[in-house]
């Protein structure tokens, strides 16, 4: 199959039947998406593409990604990323990273919200965390 034709439509849209959740079809570059609503939450989920020149060969890996969207009754909002490129642009953009003070969690991952305090409360709970 070809990049424009990978088969993940048919399962995308079979998967949106089957859950109950909106199959949104992607273009310029963007794929496919499966959007489920329950109450204040928000999943998206979505494949992701990169690639990578190794060894005089270029490797694509393709990665399926789960986005959960919270709408907080009080306003709060924060994002959780792996260490990596996007806590480097968040911090080349000049937001400052929220320390959890947990540092196996703090090595691994990187928070950015509009109220350090409470999220620093959400993610020192062990079950949340």
């Amino acid at each position: 199959m070809s990049i424009f034709n990978s088969g993940y439509e048919v399962g995308w849209k079979q998967f949106a039947l089957d859950t109950g959740a909106e199959y949104i079809e992607g273009h310029y570059g963007a794929s496919d998406q499966v959007i489920s609503t329950n109450g204040p939450w928000r999943i998206q989920l979505d494949t992701y593409t990169s690639s990578a020149i190794s060894g005089g060969g270029t490797y694509m890996s393709s990665y399926t990604r789960v986005k959960a969207f919270f709408r907080s009754p009080d306003g709060l909002t924060f994002q959780v990323h792996r260490r990596g490129s996007m806590g480097q642009l968040f911090h080349f953009l000049g937001s400052h990273s929220i320390q959890v003070g947990i540092p196996e969690f703090d090595s691994q991952f990187v928070l950015h919200g509009n109220d350090g305090e409470k999220v620093q409360v959400i993610f020192c709970d062990p079950e949340i965390r």
